[in-house]
């Protein structure tokens, strides 16, 4: 049986959703065709069959998924494959130590020996993971650093991380995230703990001290993991660049990302959870809504309003006091001249006629 996932096909994107299915289930495959049809932010790209036999899809058309989730399942039956609630690697010989899947991928990351943990039982994650230290409050802070855990382990995650690491008021102790590939790895010495069904888990044995969501383009995820945090009553951090400009009056909220170079005008607004990307510049007297993104070099002119969960691409221009409603797509390269009702999408229009002159010798 081979396994399908999701590929990434832009560094700034962590999900793509399922634009449309090109095979029925069941149906028989070659290596090589195209199977489905994959949406991002910024564009539709095909995914082709790596290799020969029967597909079966896992995720339905619509459906969002992380970069490197199961797509689909190739295998040499027209029927669907039967697959074990919990991915076991199940012994096969005697006394040969059983652990699940996860769990000896996250050791041989570590480096920890298995024989060495084993009983009577299957090793889990956890189990494998307490070993190694990394679900301990064990970290060393000096009085007034708080330990902030990071909701995320892409790109985003990333910018997130190279932030906090420059305030010496918190200490990024770790990672989740449901890309099982990210868990062999840790970002700038910090590292993955695990899925993010183990947030409640770290939080209730007092492994961290605050959150932040370090999710990007992908709005509702974004939203989603900011409520899921303030449901249970965990602290959120905001990382803000120290080349970022904050006036006087300006009102930040809880959970923000300011990247290099955000400059927020006299008496703006920022709702929590907002994104803003490198050299936007939120003007005087602006007010955004939650979970509010932005890409590179967005501009909002005096007195804009922004509703919650709206999502710019890169270089937008919004003139002076419109009004952009809640979860709204703006294209990157727009200019905004007049108000935006919600839940509408502003595309840009490619230009008619592209001249191309010749210059020097």
């Amino acid at each position: 049986m081979i396994e399908l996932r999701v590929p990434r096909e832009d560094v700034n994107d962590d999900t793509a959703t399922v634009a449309r299915w090109l095979v029925p289930a069941g149906a028989p495959v070659v290596a090589g065709q195209v199977v489905c049809e994959l949406e991002t932010t910024k564009t539709i790209f095909e995914v082709c069959a790596p290799a020969g036999g029967h597909l079966h899809p896992v995720a339905p058309e619509k459906a969002e998924l992380s970069v490197g989730a199961v797509l689909a399942r190739i295998t040499d039956s027209p029927e669907p494959p039967a697959l074990p609630e919990t991915p076991i690697e199940a012994s096969k010989q005697a006394g040969e130590v059983r652990a699940t899947r996860q769990a000896q991928e996250f050791a041989r990351a570590h480096g920890i020996d298995l024989a060495a943990l084993a009983h009577r039982g299957i090793l889990t994650l956890k189990e494998v993971q307490a070993a190694a230290g990394l679900r301990k409050p064990h970290w060393q802070t000096p009085p007034g650093v708080r330990r902030v855990l990071v909701l995320g382990a892409g790109v985003a995650a990333m910018q997130v991380l190279d932030i906090l690491l420059h305030d010496r008021e918190v200490l990024p102790v770790g990672c989740l995230d449901d890309d099982t590939s990210l868990h062999k790895v840790s970002l700038f010495g910090v590292p993955v703990l695990g899925g993010l069904d183990c947030l409640e888990e770290l939080w209730r044995d007092g492994v961290f001290d605050a959150a932040i969501v370090g999710i990007g383009t992908n709005v509702p995820v974004r939203a989603a993991m900011y409520r899921r945090l303030r449901d249970l009553g965990i602290p959120l951090v905001n990382a803000i660049d120290p080349s970022a400009r904050i006036n006087r009056q300006a009102l930040l909220g809880q959970g923000l990302v300011l990247c290099a170079f955000v400059h927020v005008g006299v008496a703006a607004t920022l709702g929590d959870n907002c994104f803003l990307a490198a050299h936007s510049n939120i003007d005087h007297h602006c007010t955004l809504g939650r979970h509010v993104v932005m890409g590179p070099g967005c501009l909002l002119s005096g007195t804009v309003t922004v509703g919650d969960e709206t999502l710019f691409g890169s270089g937008v221009i919004v003139q002076p006091g419109l009004e952009v409603g809640a979860r709204c797509r703006v294209a990157s390269g727009s200019v905004i001249l007049r108000d935006i009702p919600a839940e509408h999408a502003v595309k840009m229009r490619p230009p008619t006629e592209v001249v191309m002159v010749k210059t020097g010798g």
